[in-house]
Order: structure tokens, then sequence, then C-alpha cells
């Protein structure tokens, strides 16, 4: 990052691996006053809602990737999609474009607050990352976020491994450009959160920042 200035408020893209504590750090700020939208609930929303991006999903998926309730069977599609690297390629390459409009549209409608919060597990994998102003990044190590992630969603080692995987590493996430917020169980969170709102505010209004590091 660097010097940032422009019209209406900060973009900021918020991202890390699996239970690294990402939707904790979002309501945070969400308390603080930003708005706050996750991209799984806004990807679920386009992709049940009638319209062309259902339709085409139903053309590649069949329509039974819906339930008789017409919500999408996400245990089923996240099973076929695991299994078929070409067919979750496809479905990305309509799902995200999608996505993407729809979060820009989101933040554009709230361009009266210093700053949004976009959080998605993804941002740096897909590019996303490249659409927003300010990236930040909570990190925890591999090790506590699998012991997390089995007790969150009662899975198995091999199970929240392949997820992981799935997702860039830590090493590779560590060497972006962003605001780091330390999850680790040893550093307390509401001091970073605060000195990262404090720091996005002072973007937002100066377009200029003191660089937290990775501490």
């Amino acid at each position: 990052m660097g010097n940032v200035k422009q019209a209406g408020g900060l973009r900021v893209g918020l991202t890390g691996g699996i239970a690294s504590g990402k939707t904790l750090v979002a309501a945070m700020l969400e308390v603080c006053g930003a708005p706050v939208a996750f991209a799984d609930q806004m990807a679920r929303g386009i992709m049940e809602a009638p319209g062309q991006t259902r339709d085409r999903l139903e053309t590649l998926l069949g329509s039974g990737a819906y339930l008789a309730d017409g919500s999408l069977d996400r245990r089923a599609l996240g099973a076929r999609l695991f299994a078929d690297e070409d067919l979750l390629r496809a479905v990305n390459a309509i799902v995200h474009p999608a996505v993407g409009a729809s979060a820009k549209r989101w933040h554009e409608s709230r361009d009266l607050v210093p700053y949004t919060i976009y959080e998605s597990a993804l941002l740096l994998e897909t590019g996303a990352y490249r659409e927003f102003d300010v990236v930040v990044v909570v990190h925890a190590p591999r090790v506590e976020r699998l012991a997390r992630a089995m007790r969150r969603d009662h899975a198995d080692e091999l199970a929240v491994l392949a997820r992981m995987d799935a997702q860039i590493t830590d090493e590779e996430r560590l060497g972006f450009d962003a605001f780091f917020i330390v999850n680790d169980g040893s550093r307390l969170l509401l001091p970073q959160v605060t000195e990262l709102h404090q720091c996005l505010l002072a973007l937002s209004e100066h377009g200029e920042y003191r660089d937290r590091g990775r501490d």
C-alpha cells in the first residue's frame, strides 16, 4: 500500500485462513461503526436468487444443485466441486464476477462512511484484493487454526487440512502488502482492532497512516 486518497469511503478487504478469526474481527470493526459485508452470504444470495447467474448455474450443474425450497444444496455442491477442479473453475467463472459487481454496488451505496469492510476467505487467492484500497489479513498459526476448525465444525483433521490446502499458505499470505491482525491466542485482539480502526479513519481522511508492520 502507500498513501491513498480518494472520493468516498475506503474499500477495505478483510481476509485470512480458515478459522483465523476474520469473522470476529469483522464484527469488532462493525461495532466501531463500519458497514460489513460477507462474501459467502453475498454469493449465496446471488446463486439462489432468480436471475441470470442462477440460470447459468442450473445449466452447468443441473436443477439437482438446488433443494425443493429453492435454496442451494451447499453440502452436495461442495462435494462435487471438491472432487472436480474443472467444475470448480467453471462455477467460479460465473459466480465471482457477479459477486464482485454486487460488492462494488454495496460499497458505493455507503459512500458517506469513512470505510467499508468486505470479508472474504479467498480475497487473495482469487486476485479480488486488487479491487480494494486496503487489505487486512487476520493471521493465526496453522496448528491453532486446525484445532479451532475441528472444534467449530465438528470435522475430522483430514477434512480440515484438505480445506486449508485449497488456500494459499501462511507464508504466502504474510507476503502481501496489508495490515495484519495476529490472532494466535497470546495477543489481545481489541487493541489491535482499535489501532486498525484509527489507522483506517486517518487513511480515509488524510490519505496516510502509520505503518503497523506485522507486530
